[in-house]
This record gives structure tokens, C-alpha cells and sequence, in this order.
């Protein structure tokens, strides 16, 4: 979904996202796309953390439930400082 000018702009994102004022670009209220992915990627991320332990099993789980390796999790987690 994009605006008449074809850009996706801040309220087609969801309220988590719209709430993170300093991503957004004050004069046109549009976040460039590899912020919004990078914001999404890890409200996700985190989200899916927080229904699992600490083990490497667990997190294993929610790396295959992702679609992605246990290495692609850890470095993920690494790049958004998620403990």
C-alpha cells in the first residue's frame, strides 16, 4: 500500500512502529524502507525471544520457527543488541 505519490509513508505502518518518532523523518513523516525493515525485523525478533529460554535448544526453536539458522539468530541479535 503506498500514498498518491507512491511512497509508502508512516501510517501504513503498524502503531508499534509509528511510535518511534526518532526513525521518523520529521519533515515528511516517511521512515526510509531499510529502517522500517530493520524496526520490523526486530520487533519480531524480540517478540519471539520472549516466548522462549535462554537454552540453545529453545533458541533453536525459534530459529527454525523463523526460517533461518541458529547463527543467522545469534548474529541478528547481536546487530540489535538483544540479550
Amino acid at each position: 500500500m503506498v500514498d498518491e505519490n507512491e511512497r509508502i509513508s508512516i501510517r501504513h505502518f503498524p502503531d508499534f512502529m509509528q511510535k518511534q518518532h526518532t526513525l521518523l523523518n520529521e519533515e515528511k513523516g516517511i521512515l526510509p524502507l531499510h529502517e522500517a525493515v530493520e524496526v520490523a525485523e526486530k520487533q519480531i525478533l524480540e517478540t519471539s525471544l520472549q516466548s522462549c529460554g535462554p537454552t540453545v535448544g529453545e533458541r533453536q526453536e525459534v530459529a527454525d520457527l523463523l526460517g533461518i539458522s541458529l547463527a543467522t539468530l545469534y548474529n541478528k541479535m547481536k546487530k540489535y543488541n538483544i540479550k
